[in-house]
């Protein structure tokens, strides 16, 4: 007997399910545009011809350290420098950015750590909590409501990153201090220009500095289609038989454990918990295997 719950064989997460990629990746150029460019510019964008190997731990710590120091020392002396920023008011660097080196110059295969996280979790962070803090600037009681603006201010920041996926952890910070330190909250709106430029300075350096060695971004939007893949990936989709759970796969698109190996789709770059991870599964069936190939021989 069906679920009486399921609506033509689909259920209610999946029908209620909202996936804001769904919409967006079919416009996003697909990152095989980086091959046609000189390896000198695309190495510095992620791209590489070959397969990426693990690095050193001394070459992760090294650049993780000059990484954070050029980071921070950039944005610091652009807006001690840029006089539109001076005249403003505002302050050298946001705090929040603090966090955010630590994410893009040492856990560079972390999702969080992304460009699209990186640049959009603190734009819409800013947004959301300077939009929150303007409308109770309107109350006459406002330094007693401090503590409730800025609770506010964050819980919602972090309901934007979700849905939009693009959560990064320092834009919850952002989003905080816009509401309860009054050097940031001055600035109003302001604030909004001031973390596009921090947010694309870090991303900067980030492609410079984490390059020489190691590999940024491990994506530019997804780590799945899209462009043209996930335009046909959606036409797909429409022609599910989701009644036999059924669904063609495109060629190419498949991860593949086995205990002889794994194969990866071409465009699929993974870090280094998830190669530990699908290492663990092959691992995991190659014991099964050698297992029941024991049993047999005993029998």
């Amino acid at each position: 007997m069906k679920n009486p719950h399921n609506i033509n064989g689909i259920s209610p997460a999946k029908v209620s399910n909202f996936d804001i990629d769904a919409y967006i990746s079919p416009l996003i150029p697909s990152p095989r545009i980086l091959r046609r460019l000189p390896t000198c510019i695309s190495r510095f964008l992620g791209h590489r011809n070959g397969a990426r190997e693990g690095e050193l731990h001394i070459v992760i710590w090294v650049w993780t350290f000059v990484g954070a120091f050029s980071g921070v020392a950039v944005v610091e002396t652009v807006f001690i420098n840029w006089s539109y920023f001076v005249k403003k008011g505002c302050p050298m660097i946001v705090g929040s950015y603090g966090a955010a080196a630590v994410l893009l110059y040492g856990a560079v295969d972390s999702p969080l750590a992304q460009p699209r996280n990186a640049f959009f979790g603190q734009l819409l962070s800013a947004a959301t909590a300077v939009a929150i803090t303007k409308l109770f600037l309107l109350n006459s009681r406002f330094d007693s409501l401090v503590w409730l603006v800025g609770a506010l201010s964050c819980a919602s920041a972090s309901l934007v990153m979700t849905i939009t996926k693009t959560v990064h952890p320092p834009a919850g910070a952002t989003a905080l201090l816009a509401a309860v330190d009054p050097g940031v909250r001055r600035i109003g709106w302001g604030l909004i220009p001031v973390v596009m430029v921090s947010s694309a300075l870090m991303i900067l350096v980030a492609c410079i500095v984490d390059n020489f060695q190691r590999s940024y971004p491990r994506y530019w939007w997804t780590p799945g289609p899209v462009g043209k893949e996930a335009r046909s990936k959606d036409r797909k989709d429409d022609g599910i038989d989701v009644e036999k759970g059924k669904a063609d796969t495109k060629e190419g698109m498949e991860v593949i454990v086995g205990a002889e190996g794994i194969v990866l789709p071409e465009f699929l770059v993974l870090g280094e918990v998830e190669r530990e991870v699908l290492m663990q599964i092959r691992c995991r069936i190659a014991n099964f295997n050698d297992g029941e190939e024991s049993e047999s021989s005993s029998l």
